[in-house]
């Protein structure tokens, strides 16, 4: 038998597997064992995909709409329709959309495609609504436009502080690497207006407001500092006076209004992140796609930085 190696296309974790095929159809899945990410496991969606693959709703050929009613057709047929509709156009007028489903590898064909072929500078991807907000707040804050976070790091983590993530089944094979840490001692705090499959994980779960998170993140801040939390060698960083002052204005009394969290919650889930080191911060679309979005970004690195954690 002859398996084919390919990717996971379930989330961005990237996970490698073999494809097994009998007869020319998808007989089972099965995960690389020598994969950096995949690592011999699998996450339960990437197990139970062979029933999706071989579904008999999947479509077994193109469609072309004709009359208002879509159709059957080949795929020379539909890439000729598909051909004479963009050369009725002219290149400036057309736009490539990309989807986070796609591999490094098909975003770079979509791309070459689009500018080299088609002629248009118009590339755009889902991506770029929260990458528009993530890039600059990390590049401020700590120089690098990205997380720089591994899953080994994950799985040996002292504490974690997740946020707006639904991990568990969004991105359940870093969810199977959050499991080994707790096993292995890790102090989760976990926060999400939403009760989600974090919960079990989590020691503390604090439920804000939707929208708040700035305000009890800054607050948070102020009560590392106040309460002389952070890191060695943290107050002689670039920039700690100024983040000092700048939270001069988050009030612990307000914070209960403002985001129906507690003060006290909020220092207690700082004491317990900045007593487990290495602490690993952990955000997603929650956080991402908020209005606030770029300062609240930017204000989850501070935390990281001050308890000398990644974000």
């Amino acid at each position: 038998m002859i398996d084919f190696p390919t990717t996971c296309g379930f989330c961005s974790c990237g996970c490698a597997l073999y494809v097994e095929p009998t007869k020319g159809r998808v007989a089972a899945l099965c995960p690389s064992a020598n994969h950096p990410v995949s690592a011999g496991r699998l996450c339960i969606k990437g197990w139970n995909a062979t029933p999706a693959l071989v579904n008999d709703q999947r479509l077994r050929t193109p469609l072309i709409r004709k009359q208002g009613k879509l159709e059957s057709a080949s795929w020379e047929e539909a890439i000729s329709a598909t051909v004479s509709a963009l050369k009725q156009t002219e290149p400036a007028r057309i736009g490539v959309i990309g989807s986070a489903k796609t591999t490094n590898e098909e975003c770079y064909q979509l791309a070459k495609l689009a500018r080299d072929v088609i002629g248009t500078p118009n590339v755009d991807s889902a991506c770029r609504f929260y990458d528009a907000s993530l890039i600059p707040a990390l590049l401020d804050t700590t120089g690098v436009p990205g997380s720089q976070i591994t899953l080994d790091a994950v799985a040996a983590a002292g504490s974690m502080l997740i946020v707006g993530a639904n991990v568990m089944e969004q991105l359940a094979h870093i969810g199977s690497r959050i499991q080994d840490a707790v096993e292995n001692g890790c102090k989760v705090v976990a926060v999400d207006p939403r009760v989600s499959r974090l919960a079990p994980q989590a020691g503390i779960f604090l439920h804000p407001m939707p929208g708040t998170d700035l305000a009890w993140l800054r607050y948070m801040a102020k009560s590392i500092i106040d309460r002389q939390l952070y890191a060695e060698g943290v107050p002689e960083m670039p920039g700690f006076e100024e983040l000092r002052a700048s939270l001069e204005g988050a009030d612990g009394a307000r914070l209960e209004g403002e985001c129906g969290l507690t003060a006290e919650a909020v220092t207690e889930a700082a004491q317990v992140m900045a007593a487990n080191p290495p602490l690993i911060v952990m955000f997603g679309l929650g956080v991402m796609q908020q209005a606030e979005s770029t300062r609240t970004i930017m204000a989850l690195a501070d935390i990281a930085l001050l308890l000398g954690g990644q974000v």
